[in-house]
C-alpha cells in the first residue's frame, strides 16, 4: 500500500514528470485502486509550444496522458 511503511502512515503525494509512456502506465496501474491522485508533467525542453523534442505541444500532451 502506498504511504504504509512498518504500520506508519505517511501521507504524500505521487507526482510523475515524464513523456515516457510505459513510465506513465506504470504510475497509473500502481495507483488506479487507490484514492489518490496522480498530478503529471512535463518540462519544457519535453513539450513546449513548438513540439519541444517530444514533438508533443501541450494540448497533444494531455491528450497522450488520457489515452
Amino acid at each position: 500500500m502506498i504511504g504504509n511503511y512498518k504500520n506508519k502512515i505517511h501521507d504524500g503525494i505521487v507526482s510523475v514528470c515524464c513523456s515516457n509512456k510505459f513510465v506513465i502506465e506504470a504510475a497509473i496501474n500502481r495507483l488506479r485502486d487507490t484514492d489518490m491522485y496522480l498530478p503529471v508533467e512535463a518540462t519544457a525542453n519535453q513539450v513546449d509550444q513548438f513540439g519541444g523534442y517530444t514533438g508533443m505541444k501541450p494540448f497533444e500532451y494531455k491528450e497522450f496522458i488520457y489515452k
